[in-house]
């Protein structure tokens, strides 16, 4: 089954961050970080 996890991705840069950041880390630009819920699926091969 599918977990799902919120991530935050500056619309700048594509700094992906696990929570909000005012300023971004990797580009400099302030209030640029937005929300998504991303879908992490178990990639195992079943034996």
């Amino acid at each position: 089954m599918a977990k799902s996890k919120t991530t935050y991705f500056c619309q700048s840069c594509g700094f992906e961050a696990p929570k909000w950041q005012g300023k971004c880390p990797s580009c400099g630009e302030w209030n640029t970080f937005v929300e998504e819920v991303v879908e992490k699926t178990n990639t195992a091969v079943p034996e």
